[in-house]
């Protein structure tokens, strides 16, 4: 087979199957070798970002999945008759921090670290698929530990958690804080969705979206969790 011929294959593969396919299987399913398998993936995602294509290859971790292109988000809308979407609080932002720089980390921690109870947040975040359980906490009861998911990663454009700012404290989290941000702001404009591949989004109204941040950040008194 040709190279184009190679690249088409792998297109078919990943426009139907609509999910992120790990490169050593599409390797496979084409009998290549890993390293021209991803030579064709990376030709294919310069010619996407390159021309006026309205697809783009997203890769996590080491799978690759096909997208539509985020600045197309508007006419996807219009098409799929979903509204604009709706980004995170600044307290579930910081709640998502929190996670990404400490995971695996349980809810106490989380919330001795902001200052406030974080129920609300870790409701919407997994809701959102952007955090999943991973496991207890061999401690006394046995308290829940949360991380972050691959689309967590798909979502805020990370191939894996290495690309997170390297910290030496903590303290540096505003960074994330502002990167997610500065993400939703685009997304609000226009472009990365929350809840599917780049450019679609999900549906909330004003009322709501104002009565979650209203719920997300009240402050709570809290008492640290003797387990830590």
């Amino acid at each position: 087979m040709e190279e184009r011929s190679y690249r088409s294959a792998i297109e078919s593969i990943l426009f139907v199957s609509g999910e992120p396919v790990a490169i050593d299987r599409l390797a496979a399913a084409l009998d290549l070798p890993m390293s021209w398998t991803v030579e064709l993936l990376e030709t294919l995602r310069k010619e996407y970002e390159s021309g006026e294509r309205g697809m783009r290859l997203l890769f996590i971790r080491d799978a690759v999945q096909m997208a539509s292109a985020p600045e197309n988000a508007d006419f996807i809308e219009r098409v799929m008759k979903t509204t604009k979407s709706r980004g995170l609080s600044p307290a579930t932002l910081e709640t998502l921090a929190i996670i990404a720089y400490k995971q695996p980390v349980t809810r106490s921690e989380i919330d001795y670290t902001r200052g406030v109870k974080s129920d609300k947040p870790l409701q919407i975040l997994i809701e959102r698929g952007l955090i999943e359980e991973k496991g207890r906490l061999e401690k006394i009861g046995r308290p829940m530990l949360y991380g972050t998911t691959d689309e967590f990663l798909r979502t805020f454009g990370l191939r894996s958690l290495e690309e997170l700012p390297d910290l030496t404290t903590f303290d540096g989290a505003e960074r994330l804080i502002n990167l997610l941000e500065a993400r939703e702001a685009d997304e609000t404009d226009g472009s990365d969705g929350l809840d599917g591949s780049d450019g679609s989004v999900s549906e909330t109204t004003a009322a709501e979206q104002s009565a979650l941040s209203e719920e997300d950040d009240v402050t709570i008194p809290y008492e640290r969790d003797e387990t830590l």
